[in-house]
């Protein structure tokens, strides 16, 4: 999701949010949930259980999209849009050969993907602790970054 939001955001100097990006997201890394993973396979008193990974901390679209942008060193306008106007632009983006943008994105933007209370949480796997997204989005993000080289990687002696 992050690649893909970046690779948007330097292709315009507008970034549109779908009904001002207020939902809610957990963000997870994928090898934080292969932790979990292993971790639910060694405990038995997991089988059975439905458990939400999630990341440590929750934010809206909007903060993850600044977030993004604050690693890339970018500042796109960001402008509401309502969620019908960008239903219809990803109902023809859709088939488009790169898929910009789809209608179902654009309606999964609007609901909430946050760990549900009925279930059991990554707080409840013994010695599992995922990392914040924002230790993580620099390592991510890299190579959508310009390519930096000091003259002491480039053997240049100063």
């Amino acid at each position: 999701m992050l690649a893909r939001i970046a690779g948007q955001a330097l292709a315009s100097p507008i970034f549109p949010l779908v009904e001002g990006a207020q939902s809610l997201r957990s963000p997870i890394a994928y090898d934080d949930v292969a932790e979990a993973i292993g971790i639910c396979l060694r405990d038995v008193s997991t089988v059975g259980k439905t458990i939400d990974l999630a990341g440590p901390k929750v934010y809206t679209m909007e903060e993850i999209y600044d977030l993004i942008f604050e690693n890339l060193q970018i500042n796109p306008i960001k402008v509401p849009v309502p969620h019908q106007i960008m239903a219809f632009q990803g109902k023809i983006a859709q088939y488009l050969p790169m898929k910009p943008l789809t209608e179902d994105e654009v309606m999964l933007a609007l609901e909430d993907e946050v760990v549900n209370p009925a279930n059991g949480s990554s707080a409840d796997l013994p010695g599992f602790q995922p990392a914040a997204l924002e230790d993580k989005i620099g390592k991510i993000l890299l190579r959508f970054k310009a390519i930096q080289i000091s003259a002491k990687d480039a053997g240049v002696l100063l």
